[in-house]
């Protein structure tokens, strides 16, 4: 027996549970007993083939078995797609060696694995009946069974996999039960409907259509992603029903169309997707601001409010909201932090937008609103400030006395994006208000005997305006 035996029975077990479709199965049995002799063998171009040179070359290895570990994960990844594509990390070498061949392939390639689309396309299956199966391995084998040319041959079944591949079944028995592998099996099909002729991808969509009217909710909201994924469009009609449907995935579903493909639409779906900017469903909101980047033409003035809103929500919708409102000109209404005014036992402090900045020692930190993860710390911050239109904060930083730096931050990763020292000229007071508009920062400072202020221009870089303080008060 040859030292890589257990990695040539791994490619046995994984052979054997696909059937062999390669016929390559007598190629490992061999090597098994006696490793093959080596051969120049360059790696061709077929899947179907691949899986031949991968045997062909752990026989050649069947001394080695760190090599033929390594084409034993070579022949895996052309044989069999685990379903979603989740392949699991490869353990080391002398682990792997120590276990048995189910556990080594399952750790490999987890279940549900299929057979590889390239390989199953060309073997003949029975489509039809495999798409008929409640296990979800053999309905995804059906889907990758289906030839290139057959896809409009297969209108019907497909447009069923889609529309109904992301609802949850009653009885997990039936094997696709679980929203994440009917998800997969629904992006399966998706995935091989994509590159096909517009011939066939027409004959898809035009089978989602009958779906977009059905009772369950979660299959009309399916079948509209699906019209859009394969490049089609859902009429006005019922593109308006949609943005209206008394079912929140549906009407998010519908919004996520808006601006792809199309630039034009009846004033009537217009004013629906400003409105559903204030939908009570946050997947419709942020798939409402999603519409409003993609079509600029559908940003007004009437939008400010509701937009400043929305950017006290946090996460995708607070970001996106910002940046919205930057393109109107807008400020989001946030206020300034002294952080020498704030108790730090005091619990954190949340900005009417879509952050927390909470102070802790020794600085600030910065952290999503909505889901309560610290972003980033900015240390020995005495004063902070949002960038309006931008996704940044300003602050002003004492390293020392009298040795000031302004800097800036993106959010929501808090890279540095551009620091400045403040001349010493205008460091004799106490920070006290940092206030943006437009592009110039006007900080301004208490002094016993004359409060004064000075200007940044934010720019690349930024630049301290002033060569000498300019006395006077903040306005109240």
């Amino acid at each position: 027996m040859t030292a890589a035996a257990p990695f040539l029975h791994a490619a046995l077990f994984a052979l054997d549970e696909a059937g062999d479709p390669t016929g390559d199965r007598q190629i490992i049995v061999d090597a098994i007993e006696r490793a093959q002799p080596l051969v120049s063998f360059h790696k061709p171009g077929t899947a179907k083939k691949v899986v031949g040179w991968a045997a062909t070359q752990m026989a050649m290895s069947a001394q080695d078995p760190g090599r033929a570990y390594s084409w034993l994960r070579e022949l895996l990844r052309a044989l069999l797609e685990p379903v979603g594509d989740k392949r699991g990390a490869a353990p080391a070498p002398e682990v792997a060696m120590t276990m048995s061949p189910a556990e080594l392939v399952e750790t490999l390639a987890p279940a549900p694995r299929v057979i590889a689309r390239a390989i199953a396309a060309g073997l003949k299956l029975d489509a039809k009946a495999l798409l008929a199966d409640p296990d979800l391995a053999k309905r995804v084998l059906g889907v990758r069974a289906i030839p290139q040319a057959s896809i409009g041959t297969h209108a019907s079944e497909l447009a069923t996999t889609i529309a109904s591949g992301g609802v949850e079944a009653a009885n997990d028995a039936t094997g696709v039960g679980t929203a994440a592998d009917r998800e997969a099996l629904r992006r399966e099909a998706i995935a091989i409907c994509q590159p096909a002729v517009d011939k066939a991808r027409a004959k898809v969509a035009e089978a989602l259509q009958g779906f977009v009217t059905v009772r369950e909710g979660t299959i009309r909201a399916a079948a509209i992603a699906g019209i859009h994924a394969l490049r089609f469009q859902l009429d006005d009609e019922a593109l308006l029903a949609a943005l209206h449907d008394g079912e929140a995935p549906v009407r998010a579903a519908a919004t996520r169309t808006i601006g792809t493909g199309r630039r034009g639409y009846l004033p009537a779906i217009e004013q629906r997707i400003v409105g559903l900017v204030s939908d009570e469903d946050s997947a419709v909101r942020v798939a409402a601001l999603g519409a409003i980047v993609r079509l600029p033409s559908l940003l007004s003035p009437a939008l400010l409010e509701p937009l400043r809103e929305a950017g006290t929500h946090g996460g995708e919708e607070g970001q996106t909201a910002m940046f919205l409102l930057g393109r109107l000109g807008a400020q989001p209404n946030t206020t300034v932090i002294d952080l020498s005014a704030i108790d730090t036992t005091a619990p954190a402090r949340e900005e009417p937008r879509a952050y927390v900045v909470a102070p802790i020692k020794g600085g600030l930190a910065v952290s999503d609103r909505g889901t309560g993860k610290q972003l980033f710390v900015v240390e020995r911050a005495g004063l902070l400030a949002f960038v309006p239109g931008r996704a940044e904060i300003a602050s002003i930083r004492e390293e020392r006395r009298r040795a000031w730096q302004f800097e800036r931050f993106r959010i929501p990763d808090g890279q540095r994006l551009g620091s400045i020292a403040i001349p010493l000229a205008l460091t004799h007071g106490t920070p006290s208000r940092l206030a943006i508009a437009a592009e110039l920062v006007t900080l301004w400072c208490d002094h016993a005997d004359a409060p004064y202020r000075f200007h940044i221009k934010l720019g690349d870089p930024d630049v301290v305006l002033d060569d000498a303080p300019v006395l006077g008060r903040p306005p109240k």
